[in-house]
């Protein structure tokens, strides 16, 4: 049996835990429904070239999915795909490079 300092926290507890769920859920709920539909669109958008310049022959749906996922230069890109280039954009350029996403040329003074 718990003490009644643990009894006391679990009422609370529960409640802030479905206060989170109610807040959060409707917003991770539709954040999974977009991140399915870019993915099927990625298979979808992709499987042609993929079909054409990397399956020959008989192929598996989990081959397909697999290489529409994993295209160098796909017509949409996967989520991973995007982060994966942002993350690189921001740490694997110098600050002072038109490459890094954090880059602001310096402006010139005008003539007067």
């Amino acid at each position: 049996m718990g003490t009644g300092i643990e009894r006391a926290r679990a009422p609370r507890m529960n409640a802030l835990l479905q206060r989170t769920f109610r807040d959060a859920g409707p917003v991770a709920l539709v954040a999974l429904v977009v991140l399915t539909l870019w993915y099927a669109a990625a298979v979808w958008l992709n499987a042609p070239g993929v079909i054409e310049r990397e399956l020959h022959g008989g192929w598996t749906a989990r081959e397909l999915v697999a290489a529409t996922w994993s295209q160098q230069r796909p017509v949409l890109p996967t989520p991973h795909q995007v982060a994966r280039d942002l993350w690189s954009s921001l740490v694997d350029w110098p600050v002072d490079s038109p490459r890094n996403l954090l880059y602001t040329p310096r402006s010139r003074p005008r003539p007067r």
